[in-house]
């Protein structure tokens, strides 16, 4: 069983890559997150993968982290729950404001996820809520140290569903926070970041 590939990025498509790996060419889909922006040609990418088999397919779904890979097989454990919506999930929710989701039973976070709807999303909550914790996830989807608001929570979600990384936003929120004032609204603080990050990408 292969659970594991280092290799060079070869070529590049929307949703997968092709790795070459000792001169063995592996298409390895990936989650919205490790594909904005995709990899370049030449890249060398380490990946922990999971090996689904079907009657009429084989494929590689790769993570970059090893507790992304844990959570897709408890997503793939839910009935219903196929190897498209799990890697949609991993692509664009932080991991543990989805989980804090799961505990809490927020129906409505979950039902704005990729294939997720109301039914999809009572079953996420009834079949995983007692298999995930927070502390074995270590990213925090609220922004720390003091300056977190509902506002800043609320576009920060707001963003991780549009692509974004987390390392990548929370600074320019923080930095929106204190230049718009505590009356903006979410859609405000989303803009700002939105042109900011724009501006960083194209330098």
């Amino acid at each position: 069983m292969i659970g594991y590939l280092q290799g060079t990025v070869i070529d590049v498509e929307t949703d997968y890559v092709l790795l070459n790996v000792g001169g063995v060419g592996y298409r390895v889909i990936l989650p919205a997150n490790l594909m904005n922006p995709s990899p370049a040609i030449g890249t060398e990418l380490q990946l922990h993968v999971e090996l689904e088999l079907r009657e009429d397919s084989v494929t590689l779904y790769g993570f970059r982290r090893k507790e992304d890979l844990k959570l897709y097989q408890k997503l793939r454990s839910v009935s219903g729950i196929g190897p498209k919506v799990a890697i949609g999930i991993i692509g664009t929710a932080d991991q543990s404001r989805f989980i804090r989701s799961i505990l809490n039973e927020e129906i409505n976070y979950l039902t704005k996820l990729p294939g997720v709807g109301k039914k999809t999303a009572q079953r996420l909550i009834l079949e995983l809520k007692d298999k995930v914790s927070l502390p074995e996830y270590q990213l925090d989807s609220k922004v720390p140290d003091g300056p977190s608001s509902p506002v800043m929570d609320d576009a920060l979600d707001a963003l991780l569903s549009l692509g974004y990384l987390k390392p990548e936003v929370l600074p320019l929120l923080v930095k929106g926070q204190e230049l718009l004032g505590g009356q903006c609204d979410t859609q405000d603080l989303i803009r700002f970041v939105l042109k900011a990050a724009g501006k960083n990408r194209r330098r």
